[in-house]
């Protein structure tokens, strides 16, 4: 990957939208979550937890713990970005 591309935006959902977003990755599950956090962690700036996935405060804590400089918010799947809330607040 470029070093110069954009940071991006990580979502653990699972139902990803049919359509791709610029800048932003969809994954299914915390497993997957935290293997592309390992592989790619330079390229993203931000973890969106939705569903089922924003209520897991042992995953919420985790990647706070684990990825300081990571954004983790909580919203819903298909949810414009602008309209994520933190996750851990």
């Amino acid at each position: 990957m470029d070093k110069h591309e954009h940071k991006r935006t990580l979502v653990v959902t699972k139902s990803p939208p049919l359509t791709s977003r610029p800048d932003t990755a969809f994954v299914a599950t915390p497993l997957d979550l935290i293997s592309v956090l390992e592989h790619e962690r330079e390229q993203i700036s931000t973890v969106v937890l939705t569903g089922s996935f924003a209520s897991m405060r042992e995953l919420t804590m985790f990647l706070v713990d684990s990825y300081p400089a990571l954004r983790i918010l909580s919203g819903r799947p298909g949810e414009e970005p602008d309209t994520y809330l933190p996750a851990f607040s």
